[in-house]
Order: C-alpha cells, then sequence, then structure tokens
C-alpha cells in the first residue's frame, strides 16, 4: 500500500493531465471545506470543476509543492487554462462570466489533504492562504 504522501502525488500527476481520472482518488464522502468555511460534498466539488472544464477546456491542476507536515499532507498549487466559453455560475448565486479568451492563472493556494486507506476523503483551503474569492477574481480581470 502506497503511503498517504505517495497517494497524493499520484492523484496530482494524474489530475495535471486528466481531471475526470483523477476524481477516481476521492471517497465517496469527500469533502471540499472552503476557506469561508462552506462545504461541498464530491458531487458538488466535481460539478464545480465540470463548470469550469466546460468553460476552460484546456484546464489544468499544478501543484508546485506536496510534502507531509504535521500528520497531514500540504498542498501548494493552482489551476490555469484559457477562458474560452461562458463559465455559467448562476445556480450557485454567482452569475456568468462571459469567455474572455484570456489565459488565466488563478492564485496559488494552500491545501491541507486527509487520506483514508487509498482514498482523499477532504481537502481544506488553509486559513490565509488565496481562497475562493481570488479564485473568482481572477476571472474578473
Amino acid at each position: 500500500m502506497a503511503s498517504d504522501l505517495e497517494l497524493v502525488q499520484v492523484w496530482v500527476d494524474t489530475a495535471a493531465s486528466d481531471l475526470d481520472a483523477a476524481q477516481e482518488y476521492f471517497a465517496e464522502d469527500f469533502q471540499w471545506v472552503q476557506d469561508d468555511g462552506t462545504v461541498m460534498d464530491k458531487a458538488a466539488y466535481l460539478g464545480m470543476a465540470s463548470l469550469l472544464r466546460s468553460a476552460m477546456p484546456d484546464l489544468r491542476h499544478v501543484a508546485s509543492d506536496v510534502r507531509e507536515e504535521d500528520g497531514s499532507i500540504i498542498m501548494v498549487s493552482h489551476f490555469e487554462g484559457t477562458h474560452e466559453n461562458d463559465l455559467d455560475l448562476s445556480a450557485m448565486g454567482m452569475g456568468v462570466y462571459p469567455a474572455s479568451g484570456r489565459k488565466i492563472v488563478f492564485p496559488e493556494g494552500v491545501t491541507r489533504l486527509s487520506v483514508e486507506g487509498d482514498k482523499i476523503t477532504s481537502m481544506e483551503q488553509v486559513p490565509g492562504s488565496s481562497g475562493v474569492d481570488d479564485f473568482y477574481a481572477a476571472l474578473s480581470t
């Protein structure tokens, strides 16, 4: 069995080129905890990712650092892609971000990952790192 760090590194490598395949590393009860305390379950997180991929077909996840720290896995990463299609977040109350044709490099954030067995059970944005507001601000500039 791989260590937690090795499992997360395989997920990072997979997510860098194939976000659909990367979802297989998430537990059924996976949760993403945003910097404001909002919790998304697996379906909501993957739905948001699907919306982003529709707007940015070349969307990539880029991790610059993945390490063990105090019994957790810490990841420093960002997303980047070309905003080729409208990003419709109206179902989340955030409106529609019209396609800009620009390459967008979202701010780097720090995430703490939890692993049980061979699945990632949660990802939590570390307070004080780049958060959701920074992510949406990048779309607007």
